[in-house]
């Protein structure tokens, strides 16, 4: 696909009030797509989806009333949903919010909305009229997120949310007695949010194969933690922690890989090549192998990614050129928007542009980009610009890629396939003898502030859209279609049909 920018706006929907980085969410459902909720930070939240009207797909943006006590007084602060499993059934909504009760100081709530009755049918309109408890809060909540457990063998979804206390409150549903969901004490199952220096501002947690779990936070005065965690049936042991300070608040962690597995289906051979995430051609991981990346994105400084984390820790980085050039880089998504089964990075700054990045491996010496190839990226970031005012407020040079590390902590008898890594995997710190390096390959101007991003099918057609929330709404982004048949019928032409297959055999 061309490295020029692959996307055209579908639609936009306006926000009565303004949002946060806090305030869009998405969740499954059970045909496979996704829905879009969005948090304004007073009125209701809106719906956005995409409806069948006579053949063809309508998108709605409809306003959905969670309840809450005085509405009018209540001011949203985050929210995050999920599909309760298995086989997503039903669904469960969060949302923290600020009230103004005439007291001295505002009281915080955390309300979790999901059905009562059990196997119950889906429903948005009817879940958003039962919420669980209103858990009346003693601290101001910041980021509000949801992770997967596993305990007992089986895989359960817990709420965490972030709090001015500089603590990581866990929430979990009591499934053996009332089943509503309550606070748990955190040092059992995440025992490495404990005791952090700064408010926590955004984290990720990525389960792994063996039981293991990788876990990041950055925090408000630009201390990141990583961690290497052992999940067993009743507690969580940390293996190996890994910190560092950067010059300005984390706006964003992101755990990923460089490739995107897809699996093969059944009725086609299965090959024999791994790629560079240790996937192999039916799907499925080998132990170890695994290469997780880490994206870092802060306020005043340059964005960068930490390589193979597992393996090198927070040593070797790469930065991502001209990230810092735009006023705060504020969000960020990491997603296969070209379609050759590598991830590129996408970045939302609030000096309203969109910036993608590409990973290109140029082995140990650095080579030079083809003339083409610098055609396409000079294309990419003219191409497909709004109207937009010209002024932007531009950064002063930030010393940002200048980070250090203040220590690493291991703990004997970790599990052998995850700490044999080759020492001559930890080489370099994003410099010039470095196996690769990430390149701007296109960029969007918008008229507004860029806050938060998802990557979903909300179109419930196989191919996702980019939903991108601004100060004043909601741009959703629908990649090429007369492209995206392109490569689909190259693709398909690819595939041995059952009378060639035979014939081979023959």
């Amino acid at each position: 696909m061309s490295l020029s920018c692959c996307f055209w706006e579908a639609h936009f929907a306006c926000l009565s009030n303004q949002s946060n980085v806090y305030g869009l969410t998405s969740f499954r459902l059970p045909d496979g797509g996704s829905k879009v909720l969005v948090a304004p930070l007073k009125d209701n939240v809106l719906c956005l989806e995409y409806v069948k009207d006579r053949g063809n797909l309508k998108p709605v943006a409809r306003d959905v009333q969670f309840i809450y006590s005085n509405p009018d007084d209540a001011e949203l602060a985050s929210i995050s949903a999920f599909t309760k499993q298995p086989e997503s059934s039903g669904l469960v909504v969060g949302i923290t919010f600020t009230k103004d009760d005439g007291s001295d100081s505002p009281s915080h709530y955390f309300n979790i909305y999901y059905p009562w009755e059990k196997d119950a049918d889906f429903n948005l309109d009817r879940d958003s009229q039962y919420y669980n408890i209103e858990h009346l809060l003693d601290f101001i909540p910041y980021y509000l997120c949801h992770t997967d457990i596993i305990q007992d063998g089986q895989r359960d979804t817990v709420f965490l949310l972030t709090g001015g206390d500089s603590k990581v409150h866990l929430y979990k549903e009591d499934k053996e007695s009332s089943s509503r969901f309550s606070e748990h004490p955190i040092e059992d199952l995440f025992p490495e949010f404990e005791d952090l220096p700064s408010i926590a501002l955004w984290l990720h947690c990525q389960l792994l194969p063996n039981d293991m779990r990788l876990t990041v936070v950055g925090c408000q005065n630009g201390y990141i933690r990583l961690s290497l965690v052992s999940c067993h049936a009743d507690y969580a042991e940390i293996l190996k922690t890994w910190e560092i300070q950067h010059d300005s608040a984390i706006t964003c962690v992101k755990l990923f890989k460089t490739h995107t597995p897809v699996k093969t289906p059944s009725f086609l051979p299965v090959g024999e090549e791994k790629n560079g995430d240790g996937y192999d051609g039916n799907g499925t991981h080998s132990p170890g192998e695994e290469e997780w990346h880490l994206l870092v994105t802060s306020a005043l400084e340059v964005a960068v990614v930490y390589r193979n984390v597992v393996c090198n820790g927070l040593q070797r980085q790469l930065v991502l050129p001209d990230s810092d050039c735009y006023d705060c880089t504020l969000c960020a998504c990491v997603a296969d928007v070209d379609w050759d089964a590598q991830n590129e990075i996408l970045i939302g700054t609030y000096g309203q542009e969109l910036l993608c990045y590409k990973y290109f491996s140029t082995g140990n010496k650095k080579t030079k980009m083809k003339e083409s190839e610098k055609a396409e990226i000079s294309e990419g970031k003219t191409k497909g610009k709004e109207s937009a005012p010209e002024t932007r407020l531009e950064m002063e040079d930030q010393e940002g890629t200048q980070e250090d590390t203040m220590g690493s902590t291991e703990t004997e008898g970790r599990e052998p396939d995850l700490a044999e890594c080759q020492e001559d995997d930890v080489d370099c710190e994003g410099g010039e003898d470095c196996p690769g390096e990430y390149r701007l390959v296109w960029q969007r101007s918008f008229a507004h502030p860029l806050i938060a991003m998802k990557y979903v099918d909300l179109m419930s057609d196989g191919l996702y859209e980019l939903i991108l929330l601004s100060l004043k709404g909601v741009h959703i982004l629908q990649h090429d279609l007369e492209e995206a048949t392109h490569i689909c019928e190259e693709r398909l032409g690819t595939v041995p049909t059952p009378s060639s297959s035979s014939a081979d055999a023959r």
